[in-house]
């Protein structure tokens, strides 16, 4: 398998700010980069998946953390791999307030949240870009 960017977003069900880094790391995925780019299943991280560990460690991984609490950065690094870039959405909403999204529903994120999802989105494909030209992929 060529070399891939693997995009690892926040596993927090049922928090509206993890819901936001997943369609932010399925719109690199499925849509932006779909042939660059991966994700592998964050409880496999945490239950010492072979395959999943071996991902994170041999390709470059850009993480998107939901809060403060850095889950999805702390299970790369428990996998033995090193985030290569890491978002947290709580933060990106400092610099696009007008985005904050109604957290009252985590089933369906509102227009803000989706908006949100995009701008990170190309955040994180701008960084896609940026790795694969610096390792000459």
């Amino acid at each position: 398998m060529d070399k891939k960017v693997v995009v690892l977003p926040c596993s927090g069900v049922g928090k509206t700010y993890g819901s936001i880094a997943r369609e932010a790391a399925y719109r690199v995925i499925e849509e932006l980069r779909p042939d660059v780019t991966l994700t592998v299943c964050l409880p496999k991280l945490i239950v010492d998946d072979v395959g999943a560990r071996r991902l994170v460690r041999d390709n470059a991984c850009i993480v998107i953390n939901g809060c403060p609490s850095k889950c999805a950065s702390f299970a790369v690094e428990s996998a033995g791999g090193k985030p290569a870039v890491v978002f947290e959405v709580t933060k990106l909403l400092r610099e696009y307030r007008n985005l904050k999204p109604d957290r009252s529903s985590v089933i369906e994120l509102d227009e803000k949240g989706r908006k949100l999802a995009e701008v990170i989105a190309e955040k994180v494909s701008g960084e896609v870009d940026r790795i694969l030209n610096s390792e000459g992929v």
